[in-house]
């Protein structure tokens, strides 16, 4: 999970040596967090590890902007058609280079939990375009149940839709932060740096639920996946996580209460003598 922000980069340095050189040497640090959900570790990191200001900003949910781009009418248009809260969110940022069977093996997950569903689809480095990765009949399969986009999709509006109830994610914290300020249940696959303690962190609260892995090498099936979709989507069992994700929402998603952290943050700044 840590192998990527240790290794030395084209600089002959690691991402984990210049974050650490940044924190050892700067005044203050400041996190995108808040006290309503982390004031012990806040407290930790300030204590006992930094040993210097530690100013939380806030969890600084995004406003959802107007849709002025009829590009995407037809995923909302789509979106307009489902039930409430039936739709998986699946997206798995920018960074993490997935594989040719994890993505295969993803499709498997998404076809197999019979949910309906939206995939902001990344291609593997390693397929050329006009070659399909997807697995064989997937798309026939499927149908009109699930839409793929391939690269970029508008995913802050897309989570906001109240036809979407959950989000398969790869627990970056900016994707936890914009699915829960709109109560969306998580399902985890980390992938890569803190993505792993971000999905700990959430299931402790029971807000999302980790795609079980293999505890030697990673690796995850299909199966997995549509039974980690189902349990938070539609089973009996998973209205815990539902109820939790809805009353994070709440936290997630006041705006006026992270206003005031950049505002307090503003001021700390304005007064800070060094």
């Amino acid at each position: 999970m840590f192998e990527a922000g240790l290794v030395p980069d084209d600089s002959g340095v690691s991402e984990g040596y210049r974050f650490s050189v940044v924190i050892a040497d700067c005044d203050v640090v400041a996190v995108r967090s808040c006290g309503e959900l982390e004031r012990d570790y806040l407290k930790l990191l300030e204590t006992d590890m930094y040993r210097k200001p530690v100013i939380p900003l806030g969890l600084l949910p995004p406003v959802v902007p107007d849709r002025t781009d009829s590009t995407w009418d037809d995923i909302f248009e789509w979106l307009e058609r489902q039930k409430s809260g039936s739709v998986v969110y699946a997206a798995f940022g920018s960074e993490a280079k997935l594989s040719v069977e994890q993505v295969r093996r993803i499709a498997v997950g998404l076809e197999s939990s019979e949910l309906p569903f939206i995939w902001a689809f990344r291609r593997p480095q390693s397929m050329p375009e006009g070659v399909d990765v997807l697995p064989e009949g997937f798309a026939d399969r499927v149908g009109a149940r699930g839409i793929v986009c391939e690269g970029w999709a508008p995913q802050v509006n897309v989570l906001a839709h109240p036809s979407v109830g959950g989000f398969l994610t790869h627990a970056g914290w900016n994707s936890i932060v914009e699915g829960l300020q709109h109560g969306r249940v998580l399902a985890f696959l980390p992938l890569m740096f803190d993505q792993g303690l971000n999905a700990r962190f959430i299931s402790e609260r029971r807000a999302g639920v980790e795609v079980p892995r293999n505890e030697e090498d990673g690796s995850f099936t299909g199966e997995d996946i549509a039974a980690t979709l189902r349990l938070v989507m539609v089973e009996e069992e998973g209205e815990v996580y539902r109820a939790a994700a809805e009353e994070m929402g709440r936290l997630f998603g006041d705006a006026e209460l992270h206003d005031r952290y950049i505002s307090e943050f503003l001021s700390f700044l304005s007064n800070y003598k060094g």
